[in-house]
């Protein structure tokens, strides 16, 4: 039942079928009473090179949004994340990565996500 109402969500915010109101409405109906208020947050992680214009992305972001669950999401094109150069001086002391890079950042929405979703394009044939 969950994959259904997350589909029609998705396919609403896609095409524009009804007023996100009246699904709010018809899903409330359908679950059960005193769980219409739980949400979980989401981390939507975004690897396509595209950025903003990706239709990866844009799937990905009208998948959440069919859940109703509240995202936030981290570009990995858009941000610069260095490699790991094996200090260990996270390991010895327990504090942030040495690295000046955009990875805490990524840290901070991914402790407070409940669930991430990874959202990566597949090519084929040399697309």
């Amino acid at each position: 039942m969950t994959a259904n109402i997350v589909a029609v969500g998705a396919i609403n915010e896609l095409l524009a079928i009804a007023p996100e109101d009246t699904l709010r409405e018809a899903v409330k109906m359908h679950i059960p009473k005193g769980t219409e208020e739980i949400n979980m947050q989401a981390l939507l992680l975004n690897g396509s090179p595209r950025g903003v214009a990706s239709n990866t992305l844009r799937l990905s972001r009208a998948f959440l949004q069919g859940t109703g669950w509240p995202f936030e999401t981290f570009s990995l094109t858009e941000n610069r994340i260095e490699p790991c150069r094996g200090c260990m001086a996270c390991w010895r002391s327990g504090a942030p990565c040495t690295i000046a890079d955009d990875f805490s950042a990524f840290v901070g929405q991914f402790r407070r996500a409940d669930v991430l979703l990874a959202s990566f394009p597949l090519y084929y044939f040399g697309l």
